[in-house]
């Protein structure tokens, strides 16, 4: 018999990294985040007058889903606010690094957030590949994210036959 599987990221790292949490749904998330921000909000150099304002949890919540997108943490971002040129860019950055943090340690033992669900899962394939030895299909993706790039990467060094499938363009 044939052993397939068929998963997206998310459901492999549920799967393989998932913690049996509650999932975090978009309000909740912001509601987290707009405590995160009253709870920082004193040790922002840049954001401290917007973070008083109700609206502007919403948008942080929106950067920090971005920002681990892209494969950073809290001390990547600090990194990044040191190393940046000019001032307000190292305020927000360095803000943005405040910020995840005080939502994460929020976050950590209550909920899952799907944000962090890559990063775990990266972590969880680092100790142990269930899929190493497999041929992996990559199918119906338009693009990757770095943190689903790091995925690939080391779903890709464990496994016999790896395979993308892109949608043609039809124009």
């Amino acid at each position: 018999s044939l052993n397939i599987d068929v998963l997206s990221f998310s459901r492999m790292a549920q799967r393989c990294a998932g913690r049996g949490l509650p999932l975090l749904e978009k309000g909740a998330k912001q509601l987290l985040v707009s405590i995160a921000l009253r709870e920082v909000r004193d040790q922002f150099e840049f954001y401290n007058r917007q973070a008083l304002h109700p609206s502007f949890a919403k948008t942080a919540a929106g950067a920090l889903s971005a920002l681990k997108a892209a494969g950073l943490n809290p001390s990547d971002l600090r990194e990044l606010a040191r190393h940046a040129e000019g001032e307000r860019l190292k305020a927000k950055l360095g803000d943005m690094g405040i910020l995840m943090a005080a939502y994460d340690a929020l976050t950590a033992r209550r909920f899952e957030d799907t944000d962090n669900a890559l990063q775990r899962l990266a972590e969880a394939l680092h100790i142990h590949n269930p899929y190493a030895g497999r041929t992996i299909l990559f199918d119906s993706f338009k693009g990757f994210t770095e943190a689903e790039y790091q995925l690939i990467s080391l779903l890709m060094a464990g496994a016999r036959d790896t395979v993308f499938a892109f949608p043609a363009d039809r124009a």
